[in-house]
């Protein structure tokens, strides 16, 4: 799940119309208290600072799409205390699990981008980029009447 997601987001990245593409990165990073850290970094080529805002919720929104349909879950802070009046009965072991190979690496990245490309396929921006923020109305007057 972790390759599908992070080359997911990187195909995000390459598909949406105002990210770079010669300067972004994802990668798994490190393995957190509660979670595994998944570092993205990427730049915006916009005109303005409100599209950047556009642009970045966006991508952000589908980075959260492409999670909720791999089965990727967000770690949030949590702490669960067990409380427990006896010891419970001992359980045998699980079997190790043997480590992913390079081919389950190569489906795991394949995973990703068709899930991305599922995802943005049937976007507008797909087909054309979208312009600028334009914000159509202003600050309103105050009333004259009022002091």
């Amino acid at each position: 799940k972790i390759l599908a997601f992070t080359e997911g987001i990187r195909e995000l990245i390459r598909t949406h119309p105002y990210t770079r593409k010669d300067q972004y990165h994802v990668w798994f990073q490190q393995f957190g208290a509660s979670s595994l850290d998944i570092q993205l970094i990427v730049f915006f080529l916009v005109p303005d600072y409100a599209t950047e805002m556009r642009e970045r919720e966006r991508l952000l929104l589908d980075v959260f799409r492409l999670a909720d349909r791999l089965g990727v879950q967000f770690a949030f802070p949590t702490q669960t205390i067990h409380l427990q009046q006896q010891a419970a009965a001992s359980t045998a072991p699980e079997a190790p699990q043997p480590p992913p190979s390079d081919a389950d690496d190569h489906r795991g990245q394949k995973q990703g981008i068709h899930m991305a490309h599922q995802l943005t396929e049937s976007r507008a921006w797909r087909r054309e980029k979208p312009g600028p923020v334009v914000f159509t109305q202003g600050p309103t007057p105050l009333d004259d009447n009022r002091h």
